[in-house]
């Protein structure tokens, strides 16, 4: 029996609190983004859904890119309880309108360039004003994310994203109604989404602190200091997971884009469950000793990655039919490409973990390089070989790869630090599973037995 010491045991006890607050969460928004997706992808269309996708996708990269790792930084600062967080909040909020106001002509620029799609480049322009002007609250929802995790108010945080896949299902209903536009009502139900969720989050944090706030350049220069070293691995780490969509919509079209979004979509939410126990596991991390954290980060990845099999595998044999009862047999072809994406997803809940890991050492720069390597041989796969190739399926199968390669790298890294076996942290052990099966057992029993 794997033997773990105290505080390991009290550090999974908090972690275990928080996760299950937080996959109660992950299955309501799991059934909303379901819901939503359906609805979303049922009303546009291929290709509407794909314009959809490339006027949602650019704000999250420029967002990531102009974010220069502040808000990165701003958590560290956060979570460390050292600093004033009425100074830091601050300092972000005269980022978002300085920062957010340059991104905003970057967008513009952006949008108004004719190879960013095959084929219909006009409503694309047209409807870009939707997009570009409403980034600098795309940055304030990354910001308000940042300084809930810092601050570890993770409730919270679940009930704002729960929020955010709510929204947009009502207010399509609503826009369309009126409107009698779905691609106009599906970017008006993201907009107006981003406005409610970013402000909503920064009420939340200023009510704490009686809405008082201070600048520091003392602090600013230290976030910086630390995110700038995190700032490419964040960049990288969206543009990794997005470039594809970039290379789709130029090279095969919209109607290719909505194929593809339908596959990344429904990808993404199978990784939304793993992500209920990573969404703590960072404020968690930074606060534990090495020794602990060298038992605590391989059990929680083994066992993530045991979970993430056996899900995948019961989506690779229902998928199709998962397809067509939500979507439609007119977006059957988005099937395959999900499949060469769920190797991909085990890959990234497994980095997540370690990417946490290394940022609790304050090596945020070996995350940058790993993800680095992994987005520069993802645009020369997309770009010379798998898309023109293979279509929406070597995209997929690029982005899958890519992953690996950053997780691969960061796997090296964690075991030179550690010295802990690949072995060690991936496959999970058979008394590991005992262990499992006990818990679920004792609990099944106890809730058998619980007065009705």
């Amino acid at each position: 029996m794997t033997q773990i010491n105290s505080k390991t045991k009290e550090t999974l006890k908090s972690l275990a609190g928080s996760s299950i607050a937080t996959f109660a969460t992950t299955v309501i928004r799991f059934g909303l983004r379901l819901v939503k997706n359906a609805i979303f992808t049922r009303a546009l269309g291929p290709a509407d859904r794909g314009i959809f996708n490339l006027l949602t996708t650019i704000p999250d990269l420029i967002v990531s890119f102009g974010n220069i790792g502040f808000g990165t930084g701003c958590m560290y600062l956060i979570s460390d309880r050292k600093y004033d967080i009425r100074k830091i909040v601050g300092n972000m909020l005269v980022f978002t309108v300085v920062a957010g106001l340059i991104m905003v002509v970057i967008g513009y620029v952006l949008f108004h360039f004719e190879g960013i799609l095959q084929g219909n480049t006009a409503t694309v322009q047209t409807l870009s004003p939707f997009a570009f002007l409403i980034i600098p609250f795309v940055l304030l929802q990354t910001f308000g994310e940042d300084m809930l995790l810092g601050s570890n108010k993770i409730h919270f945080l679940n009930k704002i994203r729960t929020l955010f896949s709510f929204i947009p299902i009502v207010l399509l209903a609503v826009f369309w109604f009126l409107t009698g536009k779905p691609l106009l009502s599906a970017l008006l139900a993201w907009s107006i989404s981003v406005v409610v969720v970013s402000v909503s989050t920064i009420i939340y944090v200023s009510r704490q602190h009686d809405y008082k706030y201070g600048l520091s350049g003392v602090y600013f220069k230290e976030a910086l200091s630390y995110g700038g070293r995190g700032f490419f691995s964040i960049f990288a780490g969206v543009l990794v997971k997005r470039v594809d969509y970039l290379f789709v919509s130029s090279m095969l079209g919209t109607e290719a884009l909505g194929l593809y979004g339908v596959s990344v979509s429904m990808a993404e939410i199978i990784l939304s469950i793993p992500q209920a126990l990573s969404l703590p596991f960072l404020p968690i991390r930074l606060g534990l000793a090495k020794k602990d954290a060298s038992e605590l980060t391989p059990l929680v990845i083994r066992t993530v990655v045991f979970a993430m099999l056996l899900i995948c595998l019961g989506v690779a044999v229902g998928g199709k039919l998962i397809v067509i009862v939500m979507f439609g047999k007119k977006f059957l072809n988005a099937y395959h490409p999900l499949l060469w994406l769920l190797p991909g997803m085990i890959a990234l809940s497994i980095h997540d973990f370690l990417k946490s890991d290394m940022y609790s050492r304050n090596r945020p720069g070996l995350v940058s390089w790993a993800e680095g390597a992994a987005v520069t041989i993802n645009i020369g796969m997309n770009y010379f070989y798998f898309i023109p190739t293979y279509g929406i399926e070597g995209a997929a199968i690029s982005s899958s790869v890519a992953y690996w390669i950053s997780t691969i790298v960061l796997l090296f890294y964690y075991r030179s630090l550690t010295q802990i076996s690949i072995k060690g942290v991936l496959f999970i052990k058979w008394s590991e599973i005992k262990q499992m099966m006990r818990y679920f057992k004792n609990r099944g029993k106890k809730i058998g037995h619980s007065p009705p």
